[in-house]
């Protein structure tokens, strides 16, 4: 007897990815968010998910994620030392997601990289490269950066970066 393999939908996706991970989904079509209200969402029903083409994860205190997004492979390969987490390739770098830190906000340190945290989403990139759980998000690079958005300055790179 033949098994028939059973094509899975976005939404089915969306409720494997919140049961696996906890994770608050959103439907996209592409890397927008189809519902307009997404940012208030604590669950999305079936019905929502008509014409979504792919899945948004609620970055953030809701879901205990933050992604490291990273567009510029130069810096990348700079920033290699990252601590081990669940890793995904994206189509121009990676996203790399660690938990949730109350104390780093949503914003972009250097060119072609994002912290996303409260009120962002990312578009979740099928298999990951890396399966590994999910670290503590690794303040001590970033904390630079935070403190000095906080204090209005310039960012600075860490020596590790730019060395």
């Amino acid at each position: 007897m033949t098994e028939r393999k059973v094509e899975m939908t976005v939404y089915d996706i969306a409720q494997e990815i919140a049961e696996n991970h906890g994770f608050v989904t959103i439907p996209l079509r592409g890397k927008r968010p189809i519902l307009k209200n997404w940012t208030q969402l604590e669950a999305v029903e079936e019905e929502e998910w008509e014409g979504a083409d792919s899945v948004g994860i609620r970055t953030g205190r809701i879901s205990d994620v933050c992604v490291v997004d990273i567009d510029n492979m130069n810096v990348l390969a700079e920033i290699e030392h990252l601590p081990d987490t669940l890793t995904f390739n994206t189509t121009r770098g990676r996203h790399f997601y660690y938990r949730y830190d109350s104390r780093v906000p949503s914003f972009s340190p250097l060119d072609g990289i994002d912290i996303l945290s409260d009120g962002k989403q990312a578009q979740w990139k099928g298999a990951p490269i890396n399966d590994a759980e999910i670290a503590p998000f690794p303040y001590e690079i970033f904390s630079r950066y935070t403190r000095s958005k906080a204090q209005g300055e310039p960012y600075e790179i860490p020596e590790r970066i730019i060395s």
